[in-house]
């Protein structure tokens, strides 16, 4: 829940003495984001710049390896620009080939809605990145400013702005437009569900994991490549509504790869589907070799 102060804090203390902004702090999390600005502070009042410090000690010990033994060279980026949605940005440490990176776009669960842009890199494919998972593609995890609420499917908000992170990234990196994979969970499920037919031609293939979509729309589907993923437990978003639109998408001649997990629930399904060795990263590799 957020909370408000009700007097505003002392300005002198910040260390950037050119801002001049007056506004109040308005978020009761450790970083907050001026709106007249546009920029990023912490609770000090430190100008903290493009993301938060990132802690090394903690990914060390999430990775399960020592701290002076973790190698770092993923190059991580936030875009915080104010105008459309924010986004974390992963860089691959090899050079782009002839037709360049080719990209994964995620969109992330409910859980991880409003806040700082760099919650966009809490759970799943980015998760696994920020554990020490090395991948040979751009990955862009864009940032949903709802916060978390139940029953809101967000992402289908913001179809439009999700479409122009991804061509902002084409434009700004060597991307191989023919290899442009769409991937989501939970909320990012449906998500990906809705913008596989929104997308107007951008995804080659599409894996939605713990969501569900709209049967109605599976016509238009039917030619894209998925892998459709989901835990035979699940209690949060039943099974079926992945199946349902597996059975729909197949009524129509297409075809989809499906995973479901018999012993999985939401969260681990979700956990399995991005875990380093998963059948998503494996289908990942055969689109992207399909087509080169």
């Amino acid at each position: 829940m957020l909370t408000r102060m009700t007097s505003e804090p002392d300005y002198s203390r910040r260390r950037d003495r050119s801002h001049a902004c007056a506004v109040p702090w308005s978020d009761g999390g450790e970083h907050w984001r001026c709106p007249e600005c546009g920029r990023w502070w912490e609770r000090g009042w430190d100008l903290a710049g493009d993301q938060p410090p990132v802690d090394y000690d903690l990914l060390a010990r999430r990775a399960g390896i020592p701290r002076d033994e973790i190698e770092l060279k993923r190059q991580r980026l936030v875009y915080s620009n104010g105008l459309g949605l924010d986004y974390v940005l992963w860089i691959p440490d090899e050079a782009p080939g002839d037709r360049g990176w080719p990209m994964v776009v995620y969109l992330h669960g409910g859980g991880d809605g409003g806040g700082h842009p760099s919650c966009a890199a809490r759970g799943g494919l980015p998760k696994q990145i920020e554990q020490g998972l090395t991948v040979p593609w751009v990955v862009v995890s864009p940032h949903c400013p709802n916060p978390p609420q139940p029953n809101r499917p967000s992402w289908s908000e913001y179809p439009d702005e999700v479409v122009a992170v991804v061509d902002e990234v084409r434009l700004k990196y060597p991307i191989d437009d023919k290899a442009i994979l769409l991937t989501g969970m939970s909320m990012g499920g449906f998500g990906a569900w809705d913008l596989a037919t929104r997308g107007q031609g951008r995804f080659s293939a599409v894996a939605p994991v713990s969501g569900g979509g709209d049967p109605l729309r599976a016509e238009s589907l039917a030619r894209l490549p998925l892998c459709v993923i989901h835990g035979a437990q699940d209690t949060t978003i039943p099974v079926e509504r992945s199946l349902e639109m597996v059975q729909a998408i197949r009524g129509h001649g297409g075809e989809v790869r499906e995973v479901i997990y018999s012993d999985a629930g939401h969260g681990d399904a979700i956990e399995r589907a991005y875990a380093p060795g998963s059948e998503l990263y494996e289908w990942f590799a055969a689109m992207l070799a399909a087509d080169r």
